[in-house]
């Protein structure tokens, strides 16, 4: 991977994308009005994100497949209809990003 000339990262597209973070799950509900209760059925399992586009929300997967089967359970378990649940990795787009994001630490000095 490279940045302004430099090469600031190597390694196959999988090892890069193992640097980046866990994998996460996405989870979109059929209808865009249930985010906020599948927000409150996936309470408890990780920091919630909630896209843009109000119609979809993620949430980091440590546990990978484990964390999957849980929010599935609890999505089933809260009546919401889903169109799209699935175990994402992070894209290289999103590697590239946070290997060169400035750092908090840096800014603080």
């Amino acid at each position: 991977m490279v940045d302004k000339g430099t090469v600031i990262a190597e390694g196959t597209a999988d090892q890069l994308k193992a640097r980046a973070g866990v994998s996460y799950c996405e989870v979109v509900p059929v209808e865009a009005g249930d985010v906020d209760r599948t927000v409150a059925a996936l309470a408890g399992l990780g920091e919630i994100t909630v896209a843009e586009s109000k119609d979809r929300v993620s949430l980091p997967a440590p546990d990978g497949a484990i964390t999957l089967a849980e929010a599935l359970r609890r999505i089933n378990d809260a009546g919401i209809e889903v169109i799209d649940i699935a175990l994402r990795r992070p894209s290289l787009d999103e590697v590239f990003i946070e290997l060169t994001a400035p750092r908090a630490e840096a800014s603080e000095s």
